[in-house]
């Protein structure tokens, strides 16, 4: 059985990097024990083929390449059950690099104009959280310039 749970692992690695968690879900649909899935996963990881920090850099380059940023980058990642632990490094590049990517997708979107009337300010602001920035650097992206500290800048 721990056999075949290895192997169902495996299949599952084969198309893309998995968390544990999402090994475990993929395990348990196929219907085996969660010790037997536990046992095949720990296996996995042992030898390396299991990493949830390499998972954490590849949600954040994929979403660096569309355009996301790091409040995208969390929620997928917690929806894919990486480990609070591996995240952080991965989640502070990607915040660091969120007021350039805000720039390049608003620029893709808006053109080289950015809107300077206060609906198309608006709008940008808008899409910009809509596609997972942080409101400060939507805030900085589109050059708005306020006082007030959120919390999300912290």
């Amino acid at each position: 059985m721990a056999r075949a749970a290895r192997a169902a692992a495996l299949r599952a690695l084969a198309r893309r990097a998995r968390t544990s968690s999402e090994l475990a879900a993929i395990l348990a649909r196929r219907g085996f024990e969660r010790d037997v899935a536990d046992e095949a996963i720990a296996a996995l990881r042992a030898i390396g083929l299991v990493d949830e920090s390499a998972v954490a850099h590849e949600v954040a380059r994929d979403a660096a390449r569309r355009r996301r940023g790091s409040r995208f980058v969390r929620e997928v990642m917690a929806r894919r059950g990486v480990a609070p632990d591996a995240r952080g490094e991965a989640l502070a590049s990607s915040a660091a690099e969120d007021e350039r990517s805000a720039r390049d997708a608003l620029a893709r979107r808006f053109g080289p104009e950015l809107p300077r009337d206060r609906r198309g300010v608006a709008r940008a602001f808008r899409f910009l959280v809509a596609r997972g920035f942080p409101a400060g650097a939507a805030r900085r992206a589109l050059g708005i310039d306020l006082d007030v500290e959120s919390a999300d800048d912290a």
